[in-house]
């Protein structure tokens, strides 16, 4: 039985096939940010779980940083590695489920970041799995970085009996709509995001809002093990 935050499978592959991204290929601003207030030293291994197309991996590979990337769709993990490859990038990525999956497979990162996936995960008990093997493939004292949708205040969850449903999405690059499946989405206020962060026994060492161009309205959330 597929997973409710699995659509973002088919979105994936519906962009793809007609010759398009569905992301701007430009990196996170906040992501950079906190790489800089870190000064994230290049030869130190960075993991990034929930990649995408890869707009951040591959940007962080031209620029030298050692990134693993992760994500739970086959389409979006190979579209990664294409751009990866045409681009002659050391970047290694590839397919796992960071809420269903204990991550064996994985060492211990100094260095993570996940943007805007948590925010697809509308259960709560999703949710908590997901943290908890963040937590695990964290070093202890290493830092994690959340992006995520939302404004600190209100609300939001999808229905993620719908996330199949297909809905009107308009692309940014021509502006047309196109047939795509709803996904799923949720947002929490600053006081329920910052307990479910603490419960699994991160450390929160700041958090704040944030606008950008990607998600408009952001939590941004550094932690720490």
């Amino acid at each position: 039985m597929r997973k409710y935050y699995e659509a973002y499978e088919e979105r994936y592959q519906k962009i793809h096939e007609r010759g398009q991204l569905w992301f701007k290929n430009e990196p996170t601003p906040e992501l950079l940010e906190w790489l800089a207030i870190n000064k994230v030293p290049k030869d130190n291994e960075i993991l990034e779980v929930g990649c995408g197309e890869g707009r951040d991996a591959t940007h962080l590979a031209k620029l030298g940083y050692a990134i693993t990337a992760t994500d739970i769709s086959d389409e979006a993990v190979k579209m990664c590695e294409k751009i990866a490859k045409e681009n002659q990038l050391n970047l290694e990525v590839f397919k796992t489920d960071f809420v269903t999956s204990p991550q064996s497979n994985l060492h211990q990162f100094g260095w993570i970041y996940a943007i805007g996936t948590l925010h697809m995960l509308v259960d709560d008990a999703d949710r908590k799995l997901f943290l908890i093997n963040l937590f695990n493939v964290l070093k202890k004292e290493g830092k994690l970085l959340l992006v995520n949708k939302g404004d600190g205040k209100t609300e939001h969850n999808t229905d993620k009996r719908e996330a199949y449903n297909l809905v009107d999405r308009e692309h940014y690059s021509d502006h047309k709509n196109v047939k795509l499946v709803a996904t799923s989405f949720c947002k929490k206020n600053w006081e329920n995001h910052i307990k479910e962060l603490e419960s699994v026994g991160f450390k929160v060492l700041e958090y704040f809002n944030t606008i950008n161009d990607i998600y408009d309205e952001c939590m941004v959330v550094y932690l720490s093990k």
